[in-house]
């Protein structure tokens, strides 16, 4: 194969949301999608469900953990850890940016109950480089990864915020680990990025803010994936000539990028990536597709793949089907279909997929689910906690008590589709 042909067939590469597993051999320093999932510290082993967060015991059950807060009676009270949205798990403890305010759980001897504290307040967030009229965008800190004192971020304004802040979106940038210093890297463009060995591989979507017409365009000539160093030098171009798609409105062609061993995988939904899954050496160089169909999201264990379909970044509830590929023959092989089921991220941990799912585990008593390739068997988490009603005084006052949630791990089988295919 020619390179005008390997770079026109290129691009393609996924993990979210999430996200995907350093026990496959990536640097020390990569924050991976496992560490958004799946944490070991000397405490235990704890679960991020994408709902709340659980400790996985050796008996198989499982402990919701909470934090401790002070309400707004100033009163001590605890509440269970949720785990929406970006997470990050550097230093024993988890810090995350999903409201106004960034707030970090902090780990201790009491492992069922962590310690909660704000770790960048508003003044500060409202007084940086993030800032517009010392006014923050809710939640347009996103990608975290850690790398040696510092945690990498991309600023994405939510749609409420987006116009007001358009002239600081997609800027790739970072700040200590205490959550000072924040500071973009140059005046680098990126909607998505991983890291490997002190470098930074990240896309550059075309994104160019024009301050005379105080509006957004879009530069193609710039389009493709880079790599700098951590501080910001040495950029390179590693790839370039992707497609426009008609059938999106953005040009984020490369999105859920990760490294697994020595490869950055990525998934390319330009025109001629597919929405299919692909995968390069650090240099730019032996570019080969990984999937026969559209992928919404993926993980690596080994030298076995396992990713879900989707198209072009697709986001919405959808069947999706799941899939393992061999990455030394390239079998491909159906294991089964998820019903109505959304975005998820996932990893594989002590011979299970474990699954990350912001929406949906939101109704019901679902918060989580993992899968047993070996075994064939899909299980669900259950979060059950109920309320019991008691009666005071001559009045009969009634006063409800929370009691303490059941949580357990509960099978389900699948049913057979007409073409014989696995459905849960």
């Amino acid at each position: 194969m020619n390179n005008k042909f390997l770079k026109s067939s290129f691009c393609l590469l996924l993990a979210s949301i999430f996200l995907l597993s350093c026990f496959t051999g990536c640097s020390s320093d990569k924050e991976s999608s496992q560490d958004k999932i799946i944490v070991n510290n000397k405490y235990g082993t704890y679960y991020f469900s994408g709902r709340y967060l659980f400790r996985l015991n050796d008996d198989n059950t499982v402990t919701p953990i909470k934090y401790n807060y002070t309400d707004e009676n100033g009163e001590e009270t605890t509440q269970f850890v949720t785990t929406r949205s970006d997470n990050i798990y550097f230093d024993n403890k988890i810090c995350n940016f999903e409201y106004a305010l960034s707030y970090c759980y902090t780990f201790n001897d009491d492992s069922d109950v962590l310690q909660n504290t704000v770790f960048i307040d508003e003044d500060t967030l409202n007084n940086s480089i993030l800032s517009i009229s010392n006014e923050y965008s809710i939640g347009s800190i996103s990608h975290l990864n850690k790398l040696g004192d510092y945690i990498y971020f991309i600023n994405i304004p939510g749609n409420d915020y987006f116009q007001t802040f358009k002239s600081k979106a997609y800027r790739l940038g970072r700040m200590k680990k205490d959550g000072s210093q924040i500071e973009f890297l140059n005046d680098e463009i990126a909607s998505d990025y991983t890291i490997y060995n002190d470098w930074i591989y990240f896309f550059d979507n075309g994104y160019t803010y024009n301050t005379s017409k105080n509006d957004y365009e879009t530069n193609y000539e710039r389009i493709g994936i880079y790599k700098i160093k951590k501080d910001g030098s040495d950029k390179t171009l590693l790839l370039d000539g992707f497609d426009k798609n008609q059938s999106i409105d953005n040009t984020d062609y490369c999105f859920n990028m990760n490294v697994y061993g020595d490869y950055i995988y990525f998934i390319d939904i330009s025109g001629q990536g597919e929405s299919k899954l692909f995968r390069m050496k650090p240099d730019g160089t032996d570019i080969e597709p990984l999937t026969k169909n559209g992928v919404q999201n993926y993980t690596v264990d080994g030298n076995t793949l396992y990713y879900t379909t989707g198209t072009n970044n697709q986001l919405s509830i959808d069947d999706r089907t799941f899939y393992s590929v061999s990455l030394e023959t390239g079998e491909e092989t159906e294991l089964f279909k998820l019903h109505n089921f959304t975005e998820s991220t996932f990893t594989v941990y002590n011979n299970y997929i474990y699954f990350h799912n912001d929406h949906q585990y939101e109704t019901g008593n679902y918060s989580g689910a993992r899968y047993n390739p070996i075994e064939k068997t899909m299980e669900y988490l259950n979060f059950i906690q109920e309320t019991r009603t008691t009666t005071e005084g001559v009045l009969g006052v009634e006063k409800k008590t929370l009691l303490p949630p059941k949580c357990y791990w509960e099978s389900v089988g699948p049913t057979k589709s007409s073409n014989g295919q696995l459905v849960y």
